[in-house]
């Protein structure tokens, strides 16, 4: 089975401590599957980047979210 995990948190070459958690679950269910992971740097404008970490593909995006009056008209009003 195909597996995609998204997170916002996982580590990177630059930050091999953060959220070791998430690359313990995913290397977890690698044993049985087929892992991707989809890395979304919240608040970054890094370029989309695609790496192997532990093994695991990871391809890294950037987002900067909108403010909740800007992600729709209707909340305009809020």
């Amino acid at each position: 089975m195909k597996i995609l995990v998204v997170t916002t948190w996982f580590p990177s070459h630059e930050t091999p401590a953060q959220a070791p958690f998430n690359l313990e679950h995913a290397k977890a269910v690698q044993l049985r599957h087929d892992v991707s992971v989809v890395h979304v740097r919240l608040g970054s404008r890094l370029p989309a980047a695609a790496e192997t970490y532990a093994g695991l593909p990871v391809q890294r995006v950037s987002s900067t979210p909108a403010s909740r009056g800007r992600q729709c008209p209707c909340f305009e009003h809020c």
